[in-house]
């Protein structure tokens, strides 16, 4: 059963949930140096364990305030026209499945269930050139995916992210322009400053 812890407001007198926070980490180097604090969940994932697996864990925590993903952005050649170019924001390397444009569709089971997505990879919302939009390595098209079929609020930035591996992870100010995709689909990314919510403040 899902315990909510819950606070007083010191002035109004009215009670109001704590945010619950739920990371998705790709089990690498960062396995060891994300410290999680609270009743926050922590999602380790491979390359061999099922999204599916992990669906069914942010579900348990549901209403969940924001779901952080943090993962390797891919990149790689792709055949545009009669070309052959190197292009970034081809998915991110999450679990067995990975996030694709061919496959996005399948984080609908996670629908309802998350307010904001946070994704904490390099390039997530990159599409290198207008010969790019619609293709594979369209990164805007993919976030605005996610947020459409999981109905949250998905902020991701244009460039590598740097972060710094000690005792704990920290990836500092964001590089490139944070872009929030609306689950709505309608207009363009909007460019804020930073997500609502960040890794630091789990």
């Amino acid at each position: 059963r899902l315990r909510i812890r819950v606070i007083q407001h010191a002035t109004k007198g009215k009670f109001m949930a704590k945010p619950t926070f739920v990371v998705m980490l790709q089990e690498d180097e960062y396995k060891t140096n994300v410290v999680i604090s609270g009743d926050a969940l922590l999602i380790p994932m491979n390359n061999i364990r099922s999204l599916k697996e992990g669906f069914r864990l942010i579900a348990s925590k549901a209403p969940v305030t924001c779901l952080f993903i943090v993962a390797h952005g891919l990149e790689g050649r792709v055949e545009v026209g009669s070309s052959t170019q190197h292009a970034s924001g081809l998915g991110i390397g999450l679990g067995f499945e990975g996030i694709f444009n061919s496959n996005v569709a399948m984080w609908a089971q996670i629908r309802g269930k998350v307010k904001n997505i946070v994704v904490y990879a390099c390039n997530a919302a990159t599409t290198d050139s207008p010969m790019m939009r619609g293709s594979i390595a369209d990164g805007k098209y993919m976030m605005g995916q996610l947020a459409i079929f999981t109905g949250a609020n998905v902020y991701a930035a244009d460039r590598l992210q740097a972060a710094d591996i000690g005792d704990n992870v920290d990836f500092g100010p964001w590089e490139g322009q944070v872009f929030e995709f609306s689950p709505t689909g309608l207009g363009s990314p909007r460019p804020v400053d930073k997500p609502p919510y960040e890794l630091k403040d789990v």
